[in-house]
């Protein structure tokens, strides 16, 4: 894909174009597979992503990465799956959870109400209240009292401007299936790593 690095906000974004259906990037004529994680002292997030069914691995296998991260996040795990097809990539999210804010409803991978929006999210925004209640004044409406939502309807109200209005550390991956467009993000002071490899 396209890399575009952004270090105003540390973001990396990740295109794949519905039409041509493949990563573009330097060496324009490979098609590569992404992985990335991000951890520290939450929770864990895994991803995988490749264009090549060749590529996709074992659901076993993908559920191991996540598992690895069970002594970041032993309160619950979750993983979202888009199966590859003519219209997109395939994609892994894997999430390992230390409840800390909504001890029940805050499960990852989490969605928009039309699961056009995937994320997963470890760290903390510090003023999500704050941003939840903009967010219902704009329309939005919230099954939870987590943070991961807010990053969720954020995103689907401001796009990638959404990361500029978070107060927090944080490491995020965004899957928005109608743009086929991958996003990852980290805190402005590195506060949680987000690591990611690309392999063509």
């Amino acid at each position: 894909s396209k890399l575009i690095s952004s270090f105003d906000h540390q973001k990396w974004m990740f295109e794949l174009p519905a039409s041509s259906f493949g990563l573009q990037c330097e060496h324009r004529h490979r098609q590569p597979f992404l992985q990335f994680h991000g951890k520290d002292n939450m929770c864990g997030i895994v991803g995988f992503l490749t264009s090549r069914s060749a590529d996709i691995p074992e659901t076993q296998t993908l559920s191991a990465m996540r598992d690895i991260l069970h002594h970041r996040g032993p309160d619950d795990s979750g993983e979202y799956i888009r199966p590859i097809d003519e219209r997109g990539p395939f994609i892994f999210f894997g999430h390992r959870r230390l409840s800390i804010i909504d001890l029940s409803g805050g499960h990852q991978p989490m969605s928009s109400e039309d699961k056009t929006v995937w994320v997963i999210f470890n760290g903390e925004i510090y003023n999500f209240i704050e941003l939840k209640k903009d967010l219902e004044k704009r329309g939005h409406r919230f099954k939870t009292n987590s943070d991961t939502e807010v990053i969720v309807h954020a995103y689907e109200e401001f796009d990638e401007e959404c990361f500029q209005l978070f107060n927090g550390m944080f490491a995020i991956g965004i899957w928005d299936e109608k743009k086929k467009k991958l996003i990852l993000a980290r805190d402005r002071l590195w506060k949680k790593p987000l690591y990611y490899i690309w392999v063509n």
